[in-house]
C-alpha cells in the first residue's frame, strides 16, 4: 500500500495500518521530556520526523541521549538510501518500558532538513522482520 503524508510517500507491507499521532514540542529552553506510543499488541512501527542538522550528527546525538536513560546501543553504522537519496542508518538496540526493541533509525538530508525515520520491533522478532522494515525505510520519498 502506498501512503502519503504531506510532502512524503512510502510504501507499506499489506495488512499495515495508519495509526499517525500528532506530536507537539515545547520551546528548546523547556526541559525535553520522552514520549512513546503503544501500539498493543506491540507490533512494528514506522516513524518519521524533519529535524535540523547534519545526518551523522543527528544520529549520534539521538543516540547518546536517549542511551543513558533507554540503555541504548549502537550495533551498526553503515551507509543506506532511500527514493529521497543517500544517508547514515544506525541499527539500535534499547530497552524501553522494559522491552527490548531494535530500532533502524535514517537519517537523509533533503535541502535544508534532515529526514529522520526510525523503525522498530521487539528485539525477539527483529531478525525476521529486518528486510521488512528497510524496505519500508529504503520506500520513503517525495510526492508528486
Amino acid at each position: 500500500m502506498r501512503f502519503r503524508h504531506g510532502p512524503l510517500e512510502l510504501e507499506l507491507p499489506e495488512g499495515w495500518a495508519d495509526q499517525s499521532t500528532l506530536a507537539f514540542v515545547a520551546p528548546a529552553e523547556a526541559p525535553r521530556v520522552l514520549t512513546t506510543a503503544a501500539v498493543t499488541p506491540p507490533t512494528e512501527a514506522v516513524q518519521i520526523n524533519f529535524v535540523a542538522g547534519a545526518p551523522d550528527s543527528i544520529l549520534e546525538a539521538q543516540a547518546a541521549e536517549l542511551g543513558e536513560e533507554h540503555r541504548v546501543e549502537v550495533l551498526e553504522r553503515r551507509d543506506f538510501s532511500c527514493a529521497l537519496g543517500a544517508g547514515r542508518l544506525f541499527h539500535q538496540r534499547m530497552t524501553l518500558a522494559e522491552q527490548s526493541l531494535d530500532q533502524l533509525v535514517f537519517a537523509v538530508a533533503v535541502g535544508d532538513a534532515t529526514v529522520l525515520a526510525s523503525a522498530a520491533c521487539a528485539t525477539e522478532r527483529f531478525a525476521a522482520k529486518r528486510a521488512t522494515l528497510e524496505g519500508v525505510l529504503a520506500s520513503i520519498g517525495a510526492s508528486s
